[in-house]
């Protein structure tokens, strides 16, 4: 049992100091280049310490960097975030953010907002504020499951777009809480939406095909 006992503690050991230098190495590089951990690194990491607090496993599904927090926050198929330290794996926060499983996640890049995607039956968006225990507001945003999400971090617009299964992305302005356009004209369900940080471009995804279009809400 002595034996035993002194692997278990061995290997935990191991794993925690290899845990540290993995962290370590990529510390600066989160701070100094937008050219992040891989997703792939994230979801290993993050899988393990879900699993090991909560006894059981959990698929996640995103993973976004809070740099200047020095937080990684996970989005799971059991429809929780979780915010945890990336230096030493504490969890921050954790709670219930969606009715089905999270599909993906948008990260603000200096307000403390994040936002969920899930195929859920209320097809909504729903903007959550880590400092606070519940969310900011919600929005009926689509016919059918939204499947992806990006914050506009270009200029002094409040924007975030969202693709669904309805064939259409739009672009919303968190602060009115308005839809400001749409894109439509999609055959396909809308699979990834991405908004250019400095160019008021907009790229989604069709099964593979990218369609481009000019942001010109507002104008």
């Amino acid at each position: 049992m002595t034996v035993t006992d002194n692997n278990g503690d061995r290997r935990r050991l191991a794993a925690r100091e290899q845990r540290s230098r993995f962290f370590a190495e990529f510390n600066s590089k989160l701070l100094e280049s937008s050219n992040y951990i891989t997703r792939r690194q994230v979801v290993k990491k993050l899988k393990k310490a879900i699993s090991r607090k909560r006894k059981s496993y959990v698929i996640v599904r995103s993973a976004k960097f809070i740099a200047r927090k020095q937080w990684v926050v996970a989005g799971a198929g059991d429809m929780y975030i979780r915010v945890y330290n990336y230096n030493t794996m504490d969890k921050v926060k954790v709670f219930e953010a969606h009715t089905d499983y999270i599909r993906c996640m948008a990260v603000h890049p200096t307000l403390p907002y994040v936002l969920p995607s899930s195929y859920a039956s209320i097809c909504a968006a729903i903007i959550w504020n880590l400092g606070s225990p519940g969310p900011n507001f919600t929005l009926d945003a689509h016919l059918k499951g939204v499947n992806c999400v990006d914050y506009f971090t270009g200029g002094d617009k409040p924007y975030f777009i969202t693709g669904s299964d309805d064939h259409n992305a739009k672009v919303w302005d968190y602060q009115t809480k308005s839809c400001v356009q749409t894109l439509d004209g999609h055959t396909y369900n809308v699979s990834t939406v991405r908004l250019h940080p400095e160019l008021p471009i907009i790229i989604t995804d069709i099964f593979g095909v990218a369609v481009c279009f000019l942001l010109n809400a507002g104008s």
